[in-house]
């Protein structure tokens, strides 16, 4: 079963979905254990329609905050490996340091929740830049595609423009088409869809469990996938516990073969010397640009936990 290492799909559906209904599961059952998670509660006015869009003049003055989201997201989203969560908080708070009133930011304001939504969604199509010229997906998403490339056979790179360029111009195309149907769709039943969430956790639970059952043994008809799928929830489970995020674990399990794969390939054409990879402008370039990244978020992490605090 393991000749070619675990599957896709399962590992990503028990680290993923599994993972967080054990997490909320254990929200119901310890109520102090972690506020995330927790059902909303019907509030006061919930019932009006116009809380339920955003009025023009109230789009009016959301616009700077939009275009600066936008700005931000596209920006981090051609970095690969940061995701949506650095660039909803960076675009949040860049948008309350240049708000004339950051008071209200932290208590409702909308023009916070549309800078964050826009950098969040701003890095879904930049997210493909990295994964089609470099083999490198920016988020889970981009995971996923790279994922559906390799059970294809296509093996995303410098070349895969020149090899592919049909599959890519279609990539491009339904990302397009994706982007209206979810503003039509979202549009249509944003009121309705939110009554899921009022759906009581004893039927919400066992029938993601359901779906994930299901979708793990579809995926290859085999019982192994299930299992799989199992222990890479309990694994996803306890990593959510100890804070560690679990998009750059996916990640790296797509990247590792490819990485020892290249690794090995560049040894051999360097003469098993170690040292090509320090002299080569290329490659020590992108060395250089890795630390200066890590060490960047390092201290906007610090940065970030100062700020909570």
């Amino acid at each position: 079963h393991l000749s070619a290492g675990f599957q896709i799909v399962p590992l990503v559906i028990g680290l993923l979905a599994l993972s967080e209904v054990l997490r909320l599961i254990e929200v119901e059952l310890h109520p102090g254990v972690n506020v995330q998670g927790k059902r909303s509660e019907k509030i006061k006015g919930d019932d009006n329609p116009d809380n339920h869009r955003v009025l023009p003049h109230e789009f009016r003055r959301c616009l700077p905050a939009i275009f600066r989201g936008v700005g931000i997201g596209s920006i981090i989203g051609i970095i690969p490996g940061i995701g949506t969560t650095v660039a909803s908080y960076l675009s949040y708070v860049s948008t309350k340091r240049s708000s004339k009133h950051p008071e209200r930011f932290g208590k409702g304001a909308i023009e916070g929740v549309a800078a964050a939504e826009s950098g969040n969604n701003a890095v879904v199509g930049p997210n493909l830049v990295p994964l089609v010229t470099l083999g490198i997906p920016g988020n889970e998403a981009a995971a996923l595609i790279l994922g559906a490339f390799m059970i294809k056979g296509l093996t995303p790179g410098p070349l895969f423009m020149q090899n592919n360029a049909p599959m890519l111009y279609a990539l491009f195309t339904v990302l397009v088409i994706s982007n209206i149907f979810t503003f039509l769709v979202g549009n249509l039943f944003v009121r309705y869809v939110r009554f899921v969430t009022r759906l009581p956790n004893e039927i919400m639970y066992p029938m993601i469990l359901v779906f994930c059952f299901i979708g793990s043994y579809a995926f290859n008809s085999s019982l192994f996938d299930v299992l799989t799928m199992f222990l890479f929830g309990i694994f996803g489970y306890f990593l959510t516990k100890l804070r560690i995020p679990l998009p750059p674990v996916i990640v790296a399990f797509f990247l590792g073969p490819l990485l020892e794969r290249k690794f090995r390939q560049a040894f051999i054409i360097a003469g098993n010397k170690v040292d090509i990879f320090f002299t080569h402008p290329i490659s020590l370039g992108f060395l250089i640009l890795t630390t200066i990244v890590v060490i960047v978020f390092v201290l906007l992490g610090r940065r970030k936990s100062k700020t909570s605090q």
